[in-house]
């Protein structure tokens, strides 16, 4: 096949430092990557490796994939495993920590706070990670639906652009009130913070566009609309320097059109078979990996024996 594999036993290095592979998950809303995550994250814990799952999902349900109660931003084990969970908190912020006082101007030129907070939670938890000496082998990321992913993924290249802005804009109600404490400069911190900001955002995409670091899996269904969604994700993924070699087709019906007797049921099959088609005919140069629909609720507490064989194949 003609994509890349990443999730061989070798250590990523970034700067000359040993640091986690990174995986995240994107697709539409709906399709499975939470419990795709899990179920990935579930089979490399199985072979040894320290695995840490992140939800930056705003509307969380990865705790909920595991059965427990997560508090935000918090590192749980599961069990008796190698593997670990957290949901990360999005609070508005401001770069000295504290609750940030967006006004007005600040509204309007600057891009919404719920894209800041996540790649900086994202840094802040990679950061942390690296001052103790790389505890994780493997970083999965259950991501947001694949739109408000890649709003968050294109807000490093805009934050100059706004930033600008607001400093010109500054500087004029500065020429005009004859002050320096014009209340966008403390709403934003001093100059020095942000360029740190700036740098740390930087290093981040550096992160995300280095194939033997970080590597994103598309996951979708066998509808339409996913597949749609899927080729855009891909391709814009692509302009922004960011590999994807592998993608997830889930809840695939396994039984043929001649094994069932319901004329909806056959239908729907059949719809499946030609989206199927669709899907790997546009991504030949990717491992399209496909997860049967099951009849029951996966439980990842539960032995996912048939489904662990699966995601073997990408490792």
């Amino acid at each position: 096949m003609g994509y890349v594999k990443i999730f061989q036993n070798e250590k990523a290095k970034f700067n000359g430092q040993d640091f986690p592979k990174m995986i995240f998950f994107t697709g539409k809303g709906g399709v499975g990557k939470t419990t795709c995550a899990s179920l990935f994250g579930k089979t490399l814990a199985n072979q040894q490796n320290r695995v840490l799952i992140v939800s930056t999902d705003p509307a969380h349900s990865l705790g909920d994939s595991f059965r427990i109660k997560l508090k935000p931003g918090e590192i749980v084990k599961i069990s008796d495993s190698t593997l670990y969970v957290v949901e990360l908190s999005f609070k508005e912020k401001g770069y000295d920590g504290q609750k940030s006082k967006i006004n007005f101007f600040s509204e309007i030129l600057f891009p919404t706070s719920e894209e800041f907070s996540i790649l900086y939670e994202v840094s802040d938890l990679l950061v942390n990670i690296l001052n103790k000496n790389n505890i994780f082998d493997y970083i999965l990321f259950d991501m947001a639906p694949s739109g408000h992913t890649l709003r968050v993924l294109n807000f490093p290249n805009k934050l100059k652009t706004y930033l600008r802005k607001i400093y010109k804009l500054n500087s004029s109600i500065n020429k005009v009130r004859h002050s320096n404490n014009s209340s966008l400069t403390k709403n934003l911190g001093s100059k020095r913070k942000i360029q740190e900001t700036i740098i740390r955002l930087k290093v981040l995409l550096k992160m995300l566009r280095s194939p033997s670091i970080c590597q994103f899996i598309l996951v979708g269904i066998p509808e339409y609309l996913s597949y749609i969604e899927s080729v855009r994700t891909f391709e814009a993924l692509n302009k922004i320097g960011i590999h994807c070699n592998n993608y997830i087709l889930n809840k695939i019906e396994t039984l043929r059109e001649d094994e069932i007797s319901c004329l909806f049921c056959s239908h729907r099959i059949k719809k499946q078979k030609e989206i199927t088609n669709l899907i790997k005919n546009h991504f030949q140069g990717l491992n399209v990996l496909s997860i049967p629909l099951k009849n029951l609720e996966i439980d990842m507490n539960r032995a996912n024996d048939e489904l662990h064989a699966i995601f073997q194949e990408i490792l």
